[in-house]
């Protein structure tokens, strides 16, 4: 017994070596050596507080990991769990202590979801999340089970506090963070639906001297990746806002990314092409080589632009002259003077 326990003490010093090593390269690679202090858990104290990982505990399922609700010293957490072999790959764990290093430096930030420690001593690190009580955004809009609740004033003021995190992420440190993901299911909201950013796994800082960041593959969801990216895989602080104009579209219309494409197709093209395109090729149509028609990359934009302005518009008829009025009013304003300019530079 005490040669089991000896072994398996050896196991978690190893495991702990290795991922608290891989930590603190991210760290001192992308904010040189600087961290906030988060707590150290033990994998007794996670089996603890998540009934050992029971199913019914578990909130939601993406393809490399698992997330619970539990709670913890009366306290209820998010716990991310990624598979057990994950971390085979040194690709894969950098990504898990890249997301370590930046969400713990992003935690002090109100609109951010804060980092509250991490589990190192088994094979693949466990995250541990302040639990956000309105879970995630995604919930709210296109095929969500909670679509229709949130009125207008408070979408507002959840673009706002997106915004804000995002300016953060892009100006709060030395160098500059892309996110590279921005989307609706990386939004949580607390009891008072203030807005959380989460996840950076795949956020990259822009090399000193650089205006971009150049990266050997596509990653994101289609029609949320800015023309840019798709043709020449160029990430900037304008891919980011460019994934920021899609979230709030999906926000404010409620309507998916397809819907919205959907939705200005039958507008523009069905009077001379009956043809009705399945969702599978509107999707298509944001994948392609370098040689991609960028007219395609400019159409998606402006199909965005006519349906979220719309979208404006029909809100204030609803509102009227009140405040929540004057707001949206403003808000169409600046939108109709926004033009997309799908430029790159090169250094």
């Amino acid at each position: 017994m005490f040669t089991t326990k000896s072994k398996k003490k050896k196991k978690e010093s190893i495991f702990f070596q290795k991922n608290g090593g891989a930590i603190l390269e991210q760290i001192v690679k992308s904010f040189n050596g600087n961290c906030n202090f988060i707590r150290n858990y033990s994998i007794e104290e996670l089996n603890k507080a998540t009934n050992k990982f029971a199913c019914e505990e578990m909130m939601y399922k993406e393809f490399d990991l698992m997330v619970y609700k539990a709670v913890h010293e009366n306290r209820p957490v998010l716990v991310k769990k990624f598979f057990k072999n994950l971390s085979d790959r040194s690709s894969d764990l950098a990504d898990i202590a890249n997301e370590v290093a930046i969400a713990s430096q992003m935690s002090k930030h109100k609109n951010v979801l804060k980092l509250l420690g991490c589990c190192l001593d088994i094979k693949s690190p466990i995250l541990v999340y302040e639990f956000p009580e309105n879970e995630n955004l995604q919930d709210y809009c296109a095929g969500g089970a909670r679509k229709g609740v949130l009125p207008w004033e408070t979408k507002l003021r959840i673009a706002m506090d997106i915004a804000n995190a995002v300016s953060y992420l892009h100006h709060g440190f030395s160098k500059t963070f892309i996110h590279r993901d921005l989307t609706l299911s990386k939004i949580f909201l607390d009891r008072d639906c203030l807005a959380k950013l989460s996840k950076f796994r795949l956020s990259l800082p822009i090399p000193e001297g650089k205006t971009h960041v150049d990266t050997e593959f596509l990653t994101g969801i289609l029609g949320y990746i800015a023309p840019e990216v798709m043709v020449k895989c160029l990430w900037t602080e304008g891919s980011d806002m460019y994934s920021f104009g899609y979230l709030l579209c999906a926000l404010l219309t409620e309507k998916s990314v397809t819907e919205t494409f959907r939705l200005y197709y039958d507008d523009e093209e069905d009077d001379t092409n009956n043809n009705n395109e399945s969702s599978n090729s509107e999707e298509e149509e944001f994948i392609g080589s370098s040689d991609m028609n960028s007219e395609k990359n400019s159409a998606s934009t402006n199909i965005f632009m006519h349906n979220f302005r719309a979208e404006l518009k029909a809100n204030v008829l609803h509102h009227g002259n009140g405040k929540a009025g004057n707001e949206v009013r403003q808000a169409d304003r600046e939108m109709s003077q926004f033009q997309y300019r799908g430029q790159t530079r090169h250094d």
